[in-house]
Formats: structure tokens, sequence, C-alpha cells
């Protein structure tokens, strides 16, 4: 579970109460006010436009980004930068302090760690022949909530204007000035923080008495909406629906051609919408400026009411110990009721039992066992091979040679497993032939809905595999339930999972005898161009790395909006700041087709050379079975474990390289 902390500042930063509720970050939506690096104010003109010549001018102000006088005091403002390695501590939440006083402003940021030495406000190029224009850190105590104390690196900045990115360049350890952007916006009075908390609260409390359930599709998939959500009623007696996102990078909404505007101004975006019922589906249109470019995405949100008969408590769900992508409800006679976090239901229909969705109107029927599976989500056929039912599979949109498991690679060259096309271009009449019975899609399927819909419009069920989004490795595990629940192999399903369950809990014993500072340890491949492709803090990889008795080097680093996606990409010299003195490099071999050789990691960039793991000889390279055998994260977890503590051990998914 991803840490939280409480940063405790000295005594120069007052206290920010954190605001209450969904809220938004709107740095990024207000409009700039056009100014030069030294700000000029227009003369006041006293009696007639005549008097120009002579008039006074108003002196020593600083001007907030509408290009009003912003009043000397404190302030709460945002600090943005270009880089995921240079960054205001993550725990506030991009906030320093903003101090204005006689026409000039200040902010003071505290940073990360102590390995930003300098900053200069100006371009890199001009800075090592401009020393007295150097910013000199100070240094300051900070206080975690379990006790734990560290001393960071913070600067006082001066800034320009609001609004508008400036240059700051930044020089570290290596001794080299690097450029940035960074920008200052929203500045919010320090003594004001406690008011709008409140009035945010009081907010919250009166949204609407009515909750319904909400669900989203479309997008990437990542994207979501909190749920269950609250409906008011206006003074017409129309329904409105609060939308609070999982991003507070969402500008605009778009209903039925009217444009709807955020209801909050931090945090992640809210807004209230129009819906005609409350049990519907609505098609809307979100604008996201996350991205280089502001983009337009449509999403269906579908919206059914609560009652006391549907509704299951979190607490009712069955057998779910670690998975949070899907959720399972049994009911008398064989029936269950399946969730997927995608907002998708579905009630699974036992042999020779009557179709009935059990009050669940919108919910998909699949009648198991199914025998004529179409599986478009390479890594789950790994699940059925373990479940021992790939005899329930008849089409793939993975070609045999892309297979590095050989059951399931012998399968599909013999044809018992039949290649229907990639999974954004099936062949439709060959699914139809072998009479699909369920399509099994990975979450790429939400960047081709069409296919989606055209499988649904041939009466073939589709449900999409999210267990790429479980951050728990256990949780990917653990959807070996609701397979084994399609394949009418519930015992081998348990069988399966409890034995993978074993090994972790080995590793994690053995892990627990071990005392002093943990290995740390890089996982990433190099990118075309020239970008290092790093797994994200809260991702399983890296969560299997803690598990495994290691210390990930990237476990701090700054995640934006959060994404599809489980990677990111940071730039050659955070990779450098930060993994250079890791104890071990593991190369991600499934993007490239990996390395064998520590040259070969070289021949990618000579500074490999000043890294200690490749001085140390402690590189290692993955291997695709690791992602294909989606069943064995427990073996995969004693591998890691090898690599770590150094046991010498044969490895299955790792190559170590010399």
């Amino acid at each position: 579970m991803k840490k939280k902390y409480a940063l405790i500042l000295t005594s120069f930063m007052l206290s920010i109460s954190l605001l209450s509720g969904c809220s938004k970050d709107n740095s990024g939506s207000t409009e700039s006010a056009t100014s030069d690096s030294s700000i000029e104010t227009e003369a006041i003109k006293e009696g007639s436009a005549g008097d120009a010549d002579t008039a006074p001018v108003e002196e020593n102000v600083f001007l907030d980004e509408s290009g009003n006088v912003l009043p000397d005091g404190v302030y709460s403002a945002i600090f943005k930068t270009d880089s995921s390695m240079f960054h205001v501590n993550e725990t506030l939440d991009d906030k320093g302090v903003l101090t204005v006083e006689n026409g000039k402003a200040t902010i003071h940021i505290a940073l990360t760690s102590k390995n930003i030495i300098n900053l200069y406000p100006g371009l890199a190029e001009n800075a090592p022949n401009d020393e007295a224009g150097w910013l000199n850190h100070s240094e300051e105590e900070v206080t975690y909530p379990d006790g734990l104390k560290e001393t960071v690196n913070a600067f006082d900045v001066p800034v320009p204007s609001l609004g508008e990115e400036f240059d700051l360049a930044l020089i570290g350890k290596k001794g080299i000035w690097y450029d940035h952007k960074v920008s200052v916006s929203n500045p919010v009075p320090m003594d004001s923080d406690n008011e709008n908390a409140a009035a945010d609260t009081d907010k919250k409390e009166t949204a609407g008495d009515l909750k319904v359930e909400v669900g989203l599709v479309g997008g990437s998939g990542k994207a979501s909406i909190d749920t269950p959500a609250a409906v008011k009623t206006d003074e017409n007696g129309q329904y409105i629906l609060t939308v609070c996102w999982s991003s507070p990078y969402y500008d605009y909404m778009i209903v039925d051609g009217e444009k709807y505007m955020p209801v909050n101004e931090e945090g992640n975006s809210v807004f209230e919408i129009p819906i005609p019922s409350l049990d519907c589906e609505i098609t809307v249109i979100a604008d996201t400026v996350a991205m280089s470019k502001p983009h337009e995405i449509e999403y269906t949100i579908s919206i059914k009411s609560i009652n006391d008969a549907a509704k299951i408590d979190a607490d009712e769900y069955e057998d779910l110990k670690y998975a949070t992508q899907f959720f399972l409800k049994k009911y008398d006679g064989g029936y269950t009721y399946v969730k997927v976090e995608d907002g998708n239901e579905y009630v699974l229909i036992p042999e020779n039992s009557n179709d009935d969705n059990l009050g669940y109107d919108n919910a998909t029927l699949i009648h198991v066992p199914c025998n004529n599976i179409y599986i478009a989500a390479s890594a789950t056929m790994d699940q059925f091979r373990a479940l021992g039912a790939l005899s329930k599979i008849k089409a793939s949109s993975t070609e045999a040679k892309d297979y590095s498991i050989d059951e399931i690679r012998t399968k599909i060259e013999n044809k018992d497993i039949a290649y229907v096309g990639k999974y954004k271009a099936p062949d439709y009449e060959k699914l139809l032939t072998l009479n699909i019975d369920l399509a099994i899609e990975s979450t790429m399927i939400y960047h081709a809905p069409k296919i989606k819909e055209e499988l649904e419009s041939f009466n073939i069920p589709v449900l999409v595999d999210r267990s790429s989004y479980e951050g728990d490795p256990l949780g990917r595990i653990e959807w070996i339930k609701l397979y084994g629940l399609l394949a009418g192999k519930e015992h081998e399903a348990l069988t399966s999972f409890n034995d993978e369950i074993d090994k972790v809990n080995n590793v994690i014993e053995s892990v627990g005898k071990k005392e002093g500072k943990r290995p740390t340890v890089c996982f990433f491949s190099e990118s075309s161009n020239g970008y290092i492709n790093i797994r994200k803090p809260a991702d399983y990889v890296s969560k299997m790395i803690d598990l495994a008795g290691g210390d990930y080097v990237f476990k701090d680093i700054a995640v934006g909006e959060d994404n599809a996606l489980s990677t990111m990409n940071i730039s050659w010299e955070d990779f450098y700041l930060l993994a250079k003195d890791a104890d071990i490099l593991i190369y991600n071999g499934t993007i490239d087709g990996g390395i064998s050789s520590i040259d070969d990691l070289i021949k990618k960039n000579d500074l490999f050379k000043e890294f200690k793991a490749v001085k140390g000889k402690q590189v290692y390279c993955s291997l695709s079975n690791m992602y294909q055998e989606s069943s064995r994260l427990g073996y995969v977890l004693v591998d890691l474990n090898s690599i770590i503590d150094e046991k010498n051990q044969k490895l299955t998914y790792f190559n170590k390289l010399v």
C-alpha cells in the first residue's frame, strides 16, 4: 500500500489544512496574465488624459494571473516543474510557500532529497559564469507519520510572474547544470485554508441525499469516477449527478451539447451534470489537459440506483483476499454475480439452469462452464493452462511463435487453438464458426471499442482482463479464481492459487529474517527515443521487488496523472541520478527483445560503465516467460529473491549477464 506522508516543515511554513472531499488543482486551467520577467504596471492617471506625462506610477506591486494586484502576504501556491525528479516533496501536493513583499515574490520549496545542490534563475549555459546568481540551499528536517526523520534541501526561488513558465537551472552532485522550466500559480492566502476546507466539507455533506452506483467505459480504460456517487434534485426537479474523477486534469465536460466546468478548484476534477434518471447510460465528452495538448475523450457513464435488494457491500463479496479489479458474489443454485472494475457486470448461469440476471438489469449473462473461449490477452492463456483447461480455448489473437510456453505454442501450431488475427482485426467469420461463447480481451480493447461492440452484436459476451491494473502481485494471481468459475475448474483454481501463495509466504518469511540494509534494485529498459522506461512505484513488479527483499530505486519518483500504463518514461539525467549506485540492474527484456551481455548494455550508453551494478557484475535481463506465465508469479518472486540474496540458484525467468 502506498505510503502517504505528512511533511512537517520548520516554523517558516504555516500548517496547511488539507481540503476535504474531492477537489481540483486549478493550476492547469487558470488563464495566465501576459507579463515580462520584470512586471511593469500602468500609470494611474489623475485628472484628464492629457496629464499622462505627470501621472504618478504605482510601484512595488505584484500581479496575480488575472492581472490584479496581489497584496503583500504569505500564500500557498502551486509549484510545477517539467521533470519527475525535480519537484516539491510529494506530500505537499506540489505546493510551496509564496511570500509577496514590496512588489517582489519568492516561493519557498522543500525538495525530496539532498541531491540538488544549487538552483539558478536562468539558463544552464549562463550559470557557470554567474555564481553570484546561484541560489543556495538550506536544510530542513522533515518528520513522517512513522516517526522517521529526514533532512532535505530547500530553496527560496524568486518568482518573476504567476501562471507563466520561467527558466530555473539546477546542479546536482554530478556537477553538471541542467535546464528546467517551472511555473508558480494559484496563490491562496495561508490563513484562509481552514475556512476553505470547512466550506468544502459543508459542500460535501450537503451534496445530496441520494446515492447511485456509477461505471465508466471509454478512453484508455484507466480513468475512473468515484462510486457510489451523489445525486441531488435542482429547483426544476432535474437530477444532478456529482462526477468525481480519479485525476485533476479534466477541465470541462460536455453533456448533450452543453459544456460544464469543474465545481472545485484543487485536487481531482469534480463536475455536476444533469442525468435523465437514476437508472440510465449517458454519453459524455471530457477534456483532459494531462498530455502535451488538450484531448476531448468520449466516455459512457452507467448509472444504477442503489436499493437494499440489489446493493452488495464490500464485505459480502466472496473469497477474494487481494484482487481489487473484480468482485464475486455467489447465490443459491450455483449462480454467481461478477463485477469488473471497468463497470461491466456479469451473471454466471450454471449448467442446466434458467437464465436469471438476479436483479442486475445491466448484467451480461454467461453460461458456464464455457467450452469455446476466444482469448485476446496473451498472459491470460497461462491461467487456463494452470487450470488444465486449454481444451476449452478455441481461438487466440496471439500467434504460436509469440508464445514462450511450449504447451500453448504447440496447441496453436497443431490448430487445436485457432489463430484468428490480431485483437483489433479478428476474423469474425471464423469466431462464429467456432461457436465462441466467451471472448476474453486485454485492456488494449479499450482502444478499439468497436471490436467489443461487434463481438457483442454476435451475442459473444466480452470480459476484459484487468489483472494488469492490480497493484498487488497477489491480486494478479487471484484472477485465476474467476477463470476457474468460467471454466468449471473451481477446485483446480483454488489449488493453484494456494500453491502460489505458499511460495510468496515462504519468500516473505525468509526476507523477514534478514537484517541490515536492503539491496537497491533498478528494473528498466531503454526506449527507442532515448528515454528510460521504468515501472511505476505502485506497479506489481515494483511491489514484487519489495516482497523479494529489495529496495526499488524508483519507489519515491513522482507520478503524474494516473493512466492505463504501469510504466513511465524518465530522462537519462534522472535515471543516472537514481540508478547509478543501485546494487542490482534488471533490464526488462520484453520491451525490445532484451540484451545478452553487459557489453550489450554498455553499447546502449557508455555511461553504464559508471554504474555500481555493472562494475560489480550484478546485471540481469528478464525473459518473456516472466509475463506470459501469469499463473506463476510465486515462482517469479522466488527468482527475484534469489537474485537479491545472491543465492546463485538456477533462474527460470531471468538471465544473469556477463
